[in-house]
């Protein structure tokens, strides 16, 4: 369904058996991050993303789409022993695995599984949607370019999205006075918006270049996508800033009615400017 294909089942498979490692991974660099070694999780994942672009790198130049699909799948296991190397440094045992579950608070936690199990459910399957609907609609090159400057909008916003797991979520947890709560969210947005702000800025002026850099000469009838693209860019990172108080303060029934209204008007909304306006319309 994926892949529109049965020639890539192979992919699907390997994913799963290399799972574990992902797995395994984001339970250690949550624990770097519980343990507040933010300079130790900066370093594990600056490492493993080298790992990772050198891996999916070389199999792709050997192997071209099949050896980049592979390396995207292989990586997770680069990241993992980065990981698994520094976490040997930590107060940290691995007898802790053993220990007696707290049920109470497994209970408590299952509300922000929840939450975290819906959004990566949704987001997904709506993407492959309109993946699906543009590829039927017009072509799978339209898809590539549309693609393109999504992953370019990705790359820059981890630099935001990161500070806001590694530092608002936390914070935002700790916080029992609503007054300070939306304090710090102010605080936060007067902050972070004007960052995103000035990175796409610098992302709108230099996207010739970037696209050059990233992917070809092929991609720059991508050029006109950018504007609408980094606009929406710098209000997603300003309701990421406030959407984390309701995941923080584990409000499900608000942040489900959220997910539900965003959800729907993303789909509704690409639909009608994509007949309307084409790729442009997408952004």
């Amino acid at each position: 369904y994926i892949f529109q294909s049965y020639e890539y089942r192979w992919v699907i498979a390997t994913f799963g058996l290399t799972l574990f490692g992902h797995t395994l991974n984001q339970l250690f660099l949550s624990i770097f991050k519980g343990l507040n070694y933010i300079k130790t999780y900066s370093i594990v994942t600056i490492i493993g993303a080298f790992f990772s672009v050198t891996l999916i790198g070389v199999l792709t130049f050997f192997y071209s789409t099949k050896g980049a699909l592979l390396g995207f799948v292989l990586s997770q296991l680069c990241v993992f022993l980065v990981s698994i190397r520094y976490l040997k440094k930590m107060p940290f045992q691995f007898s802790y695995f053993s220990s007696k579950m707290d049920y109470s608070e497994l209970k408590k936690l299952m509300l922000f599984a929840l939450m975290a199990i819906i959004t990566a459910v949704i987001s997904p399957l709506v993407e492959m949607f309109l993946r699906s609907y543009v590829a039927a609609n017009s072509s799978w090159g339209d898809v590539g370019y549309w693609q393109a400057v999504l992953r370019v909008s990705d790359a820059y916003l981890i630099v935001v999205s990161t500070i806001i797991a590694t530092y608002a979520f936390p914070k935002y947890s700790r916080i029992t006075n609503n007054k300070e709560l939306k304090k710090e969210v102010f605080s936060l947005l007067a902050k972070l918006v004007p960052l995103a702000a000035t990175l796409a800025f610098f992302i709108f002026f230099l996207k010739h270049y970037i696209i050059l850099v990233l992917f070809s000469e092929n991609f720059l009838v991508t050029k006109p996508l950018f504007l609408f693209q980094l606009i929406g860019d710098v209000f997603k990172i300003a309701s990421l800033t406030i959407a984390n108080v309701y995941v923080a303060k584990a409000l499900f029934r608000v942040y489900i009615t959220f997910e539900i209204v965003f959800t729907l008007s993303y789909v509704v909304l690409s639909i009608l400017c994509f007949n309307f306006y084409g790729l442009v319309g997408l952004t």
